[in-house]
Parts: structure tokens; sequence; C-alpha cells
């Protein structure tokens, strides 16, 4: 991981205790103070902003972490090509609970304003995980499309996903 001073363009500094592996995703927590790092292999990083200190590894995924999200909780997300999603704890980063319902690699999570979570696999779906339930509801599974990669959300609770044919937009979540 490179780190860079925006107003200045230096570099400031490289993490290398990430891993060989290639970094897949990348989250910030809501008060920048700790960076989550998901690579190629099973485990997530989690490193302080202030020092650059790697303060944890968190084990759980039994394949490579693909994505990750953090909510307004402090709370992490993390998807994996093992179909699930795990919930990390904001106070101790523990592990609070493993989410199922996708049958291919997680490719992108976002967390809306009221806390749902939404996720796109190679499934072809877009699910939500609505924060106080937190099982799925399949949004999507369009026949014609390429399994959606990405996804953003709006503040208003506009969500979009994108696949490797174009984007797809739905309305307010």
């Amino acid at each position: 991981i490179r780190v860079w001073q925006c107003s200045t363009g230096n570099h400031v500094r490289t993490l290398t205790e990430a891993n060989r592996h290639v970094i897949t995703a990348l989250a910030l927590d809501n008060h920048a103070h700790l960076l989550s790092c998901s690579t190629g292999d099973v485990n997530i990083r989690v490193w302080s902003v202030t020092d650059y200190s790697l303060l944890r590894t968190l084990a759980g995924h039994t394949s490579s972490a693909s994505a990750l999200a953090i909510d307004k909780q402090g709370r992490l997300f993390s998807g994996s090509d093992d179909c699930t999603i795990r919930v990390w704890s904001a106070n101790d980063l523990a592990l609070l609970r493993t989410l199922e319902g996708h049958s291919g690699r997680i490719n992108g999570l976002s967390v809306a304003e009221n806390g749902d979570v939404f996720s796109v696999s190679e499934d072809g779906t877009v699910r939500m995980w609505p924060s106080r339930a937190l099982t799925s509801h399949v949004l999507s599974t369009e026949d014609s499309f390429q399994a959606p990669y990405t996804l953003a959300i709006t503040r208003n609770g506009t969500l979009f996903a994108g696949t490797n044919d174009g984007i797809l937009m739905f309305g307010s979540t």
C-alpha cells in the first residue's frame, strides 16, 4: 500500500506488511483513523492511519477477500470469493456474523445512509441486507447483463451497479 499526501503529491510511506498479494479493496472508517485492506489471501488487515502501524489481521474468510465497506457505526463488512460477507465489530474488530446468500464471488459492497448494506456478486445478483434484519433481498438478476462488479449509493438512496456491459440504475433504497 502506498501513501501520498494529496495536498503536495509527495509519497509519504509504503506499507510493505500488506502482504505480497494484490490489494483488492481499501476502506477508511468515518473518522479516517483506520484503514482496512483486503488482499489476494483470506485475511483483512487493519492499519492505523495515525502512525501507519498494522493493528490487526482479521481471519474468517475461506477464500480471497475481494470487497470492503464500513458503516457509520464503524462496523466493517468484507466480501469474499467464498460467497460470504463477514461483519466485524467497530469496537474490537471481532467477527459478529457471517451473511450468506450469494452463490458467487462478492465483487462489491456499499452501505447506504440508513445503514442498509448492498452487495454485488458474480452470481449476477444485487442484494440488499437491511440494517435491522441483515437477511438479504435480491434486487436484480438480469439475464441480459454481465455479473455486476461494483456499486455506489448516493446520499438520497439511489443505487448504481456497474457491469461489463453498462450501468444498472435502481430507484431509492
